[in-house]
């Protein structure tokens, strides 16, 4: 009971700190105020939702599958609704590259997953697919091969070959992609 409580605690700090860097990095936008509005809320929902799997990931090992869900349909929808100068409009070229992003993302774990020496769980590969959904392709490529190298670097640091969250790494390395992306390229 008191680890349950404890880890509540954590999601919601956790979703504290993604909405303070959403709002830092919208902030930061130069867009009308409607425009900063929804670029605050689309990374609210997604950067809170990431730190959330990152950290449960971290702490027992696990990537739910509900925030997995949610933050693949948000996502979706964000890749395909744009909100630009003041009007909301379907963006077609945007959702090709963000789901060729998850096609890759998802494909590539997923054959590593079916390797007979297991080295990933499904959560990582349904968490491949969502960062691929998120950054789009060719980012995709880039996030996550960043994320596997400070992966390997973790490993090599701590001087172990025990099992690693994969998904934490993946999770920084996301964060800082959307960070850098919308502070110098917004």
């Amino acid at each position: 009971m008191l680890l349950n409580n404890q880890y509540k605690y954590i999601k919601f700090i956790c979703v504290i700190f993604g909405i303070l860097f959403s709002l830092i990095l919208s902030i930061n936008s130069n867009g009308s105020i409607y425009e900063s509005t929804y670029l605050f809320g689309k990374l609210s929902i997604i950067i809170s939702g990431l730190i959330v799997l990152g950290t449960t990931d971290f702490s027992s090992n696990k990537i739910p599958n509900s925030i997995t869900v949610f933050l693949l349909i948000a996502s979706l929808l964000f890749a395909v609704i744009d909100y630009k100068q003041s009007q909301l409009l379907l963006n077609i070229e945007s959702l090709s590259i963000h789901l060729l992003g998850a096609v890759l993302g998802f494909s590539i774990f997923l054959i590593v997953y079916l390797i007979p020496k297991q080295v990933l769980g499904g959560g990582d590969v349904k968490l491949a697919g969502l960062i691929g959904l998120i950054v789009g392709f060719p980012m995709v490529i880039l996030v996550l091969g960043g994320g596997l190298l400070i992966s390997i670097l973790s490993l090599i640091i701590k001087n172990t070959i025990n099992q690693i969250p994969l998904g934490f790494y993946l999770v920084i390395t996301t964060i800082i992609y959307i960070g850098i992306f919308n502070i110098f390229f917004q």
